[in-house]
């Protein structure tokens, strides 16, 4: 729900992250610039791991499908 409720606010885009798949997707494919984690899911280590994996990871703006998507939600 709180990536729901950020989401609202114009200029985010939050995505749930539970696994490093997500979490480097959400950022290349659609430059997700908040994350957001379960707490019920995620474990402290495993954060650890998937906000560095976010971190890390840029928005593949080479790719044209992903640019389009990104520009349709705005």
């Amino acid at each position: 729900a709180m990536a729901m409720v950020a989401n609202r606010i114009p200029e985010i885009r939050a995505a749930v992250c539970h696994d490093a798949f997500t979490a480097r997707t959400c950022r290349e494919m659609g430059n997700a610039n908040v994350i957001s984690l379960g707490e019920r899911v995620v474990g402290p280590e495993l954060a650890w791991d998937l906000v560095s994996i976010w971190l890390h990871s840029e928005f593949r703006a080479d790719v044209p499908r992903y640019a389009r998507r990104l520009a349709h939600v705005a």
